[in-house]
This record gives C-alpha cells, structure tokens and sequence, in this order.
C-alpha cells in the first residue's frame, strides 16, 4: 500500500520502532501499472463508505 499512495502523490508515514523496517519501507523499487493503479482506486472508492 505504501507504493499505491506514494503514486498517488500522498504523504506517507509508515508506523515502526525497527530502524530496519523504516529503511525498508522507503526503499520502494518499483511502479504499479496506470491499469492496477486504476483498478486500485476504483476498490478504495468503493470500500471507504464501509462500516468496519
């Protein structure tokens, strides 16, 4: 999820303790396709109105 929100353009603060993990979640090598981040956007949309 970290990856689909950078792309989005968002601010993103991943919670962690371990150093290791910090560095990990800002080390993000790759790009989701424009039809993934599509279908992804489209699933958020529909799911943020859901009562959990």
């Amino acid at each position: 999820m970290l990856a689909f929100d950078l792309q989005l353009g968002c601010i993103v603060l991943p919670k962690s303790d371990n150093v290791s993990e910090m560095k990990e979640n800002v080390d993000i090598d790759f790009e989701i396709s424009e039809e993934d981040m599509a279908n992804l956007i489209k699933l958020k949309e529909n799911t943020q109105d859901m009562s959990v």
